[in-house]
């Protein structure tokens, strides 16, 4: 499949070029002056419990299958995901190949009370004003595409604007770019977004080998995870959250399927 991941930021660098002449930076930064607090989305990883940030998406590029779940709405799902005990929902906005969009983040925020993640690519400091703009509380960085004085300034526009923002990395070299930015919560992604290959011991090998410059974080392991027992196998290393989408979303009973995560 070569580098899809590229091939995703370069699609969203010509999204970028659209959105900002339809709806001008002056335009999201009023409407941000009206708009009420964000919910706590680092609050949702206290220790002692399985914390799970179920994710909304009904299509991804690794998969052939056109839409996860047929006839679902999101409203629907965010109500069914916290019924069962997520404690964030993650909603796609990518339209091009997650079959996502950017007004899906107010329609979760409206049907549930979990703080919400724009995940997305973001590459530019007008998605993360976008994300406050349509609901969300927090929002995802890929390390893995996004340079070092990048990430620096899309983590300075989050904190500006009282959101959130999930690091994410799959390997050691992306780990070693971030170290020392001021974040808090780690994602680490067990498919390698250039092959779309999952590996579950991605965040394994990455929390082992890194012990000590991970201990003031908040180790969050993706993809690939479908059982109670990987779930409690990587609590006992360490990790402290889980983002969970496509198995929830394949499942006949997300909200069923997410009390087995959790263990209730």
């Amino acid at each position: 499949m070569g580098d899809i991941l590229r091939e995703i930021f370069e699609n969203k660098k010509k999204e970028l070029i659209s959105a900002k002449e339809k709806r001008p930076l002056n335009d999201l930064l009023q409407t941000i002056k009206g708009l009420g607090s964000t919910r706590d989305f680092q609050s949702a990883f206290r220790p002692g419990r399985t914390s799970i940030i179920a994710e909304i998406k009904f299509r991804s590029p690794s998969s052939k299958v056109e839409n996860f779940r047929p006839g679902a709405t999101v409203p629907e799902i965010a109500r069914m995901y916290e019924s069962g005990g997520a404690r964030a929902i993650s909603v796609l906005t990518d339209e091009k190949y997650f079959s996502g969009h950017i007004r899906y983040l107010n329609e979760a925020r409206n049907a549930s009370t979990l703080p919400i993640l724009r995940k997305d690519f973001i590459l530019d400091p007008y998605q993360v004003h976008e994300a406050r703009v349509f609901g969300a509380d927090a929002f995802l960085l890929i390390a893995d595409y996004l340079d070092r004085d990048s990430l620096k300034i899309l983590l300075e526009t989050g904190r500006e604007l009282g959101l959130a923002a999930l690091v994410e990395v799959h390997s050691q070299e992306s780990l070693e770019k971030i170290l020392g930015l001021p974040f808090a919560l780690l994602g680490i992604n067990n498919r390698d977004l250039k092959t779309l290959k999952v590996d579950p011991k991605t965040t394994l090998s990455l929390l082992e080998k890194n012990k000590d410059h991970l201990r003031d974080k908040i180790v969050i392991s993706e993809s690939g995870i479908e059982s109670r027992e990987e779930v409690v196998e990587m609590e006992r290393n360490g990790v402290r959250g889980f983002l969970i989408g496509t198995s929830l979303m394949k499942s006949q009973d997300p909200a069923l399927k997410l009390k087995e995560l959790t263990g209730f």
